[in-house]
């Protein structure tokens, strides 16, 4: 689903009404496809209890997500599918197929993501396609822009939690 900045703030509100936990997924060094990361990193600031910075290693956070009250988990990462640079989608990753997040992380992604939704965890993945995946430690401009409409939009539908 693409997915407009309105579209978006409701469905984080949604999704905040039953508890969440946001997981931000990436590689810093290799360019956009640290997207996931610099977002918890940022988001992280204003919200420490819900957000974490998983970097390459999502595995890492099942036990926080699977004692966690929250019944939502929310994965943030660098997805290819096909679209302009920066553009953003919401799925669940049941509509995804295993092949279908080619990132760095991608069969740890799926595995993390099976062991949550077999806990009873609703989980979404908040998808942005990259631009470049090359050994970089900066986003591209396009990037740079989603990240920063996405932090104004998440600081926005999280007030008060």
């Amino acid at each position: 689903m693409n997915l407009k900045e309105k579209e978006i703030e409701e469905k984080i509100r949604e999704l905040a009404n039953d508890g969440l936990l946001i997981l931000g997924v990436g590689n810093i060094l290799k360019g956009d496809d640290g997207f996931g990361s610099y977002f918890a990193m940022e988001l992280k600031k204003d919200f420490p209890s819900i957000v974490f910075d998983c970097g390459v290693s999502p595995e890492n956070y099942i036990s926080k997500c699977i004692n966690s009250d929250a019944k939502n988990v929310l994965i943030v990462d660098a997805v290819v599918f096909g679209k302009e640079a920066g553009e953003l989608f919401l799925t669940s990753p049941l509509n995804l197929k295993r092949t279908s997040i080619p990132t760095t992380h991608g069969p740890t992604l799926q595995l993390v993501t099976e062991i949550l939704l077999s806990t009873g965890k609703n989980v979404y993945i908040l998808g942005v396609q990259p631009l470049k995946n090359e050994l970089d430690t900066s986003l591209s401009k396009e990037l740079s822009n989603t990240l920063k409409k996405l932090l104004i939009i998440f600081r926005e539908a999280l007030k008060g939690e």
